[in-house]
């Protein structure tokens, strides 16, 4: 149990907010800072005796993290965590990077016609 112990070091689990998204947060921040490096192994047991919760909340938790790629379900029950493809964090970028250009030019008054130098888009 002491190989979670660390990636797991956060406030205890409150009442305030469902098990299953703070299970959700706690690993997903664990993949995101790679404290929970490509390919580590989730072991169901483990985590659920660290967290003193179920499995149902890390099972729920587990699929959330599926739907976002940041895990694999595997379908000889294991569940490990997805490796980093640099296209898809690229594509990620990309995607980001334009919705932030749009926004900023949707803040800024239009000019006149006459006024205006360029179209961005």
């Amino acid at each position: 149990m002491d190989s979670f112990n660390k990636f797991l070091a956060r406030k205890p689990l409150t009442d305030s907010l469902p098990k299953t998204h703070q299970v959700y947060e706690i690993i997903r921040e664990a993949i995101i800072s790679m404290r929970l490096p490509p390919e580590a192994v989730l072991a169901e047991k483990e985590i659920c005796a660290e967290l003193g919760i179920s499995r149902t909340p890390l099972r729920e938790a587990i699929l959330n993290l599926a739907t976002q790629n940041l895990v694999v379900i595997r379908p000889s029950g294991g569940t490990v965590v997805n490796r980093i493809v640099l296209r898809q964090v690229l594509q990620g970028h990309m995607v980001r990077d334009t919705l932030e250009v749009r926004f900023l030019c949707a803040r800024q008054p239009i000019p006149p016609p006459h006024l205006r130098v360029c179209r961005i888009f």
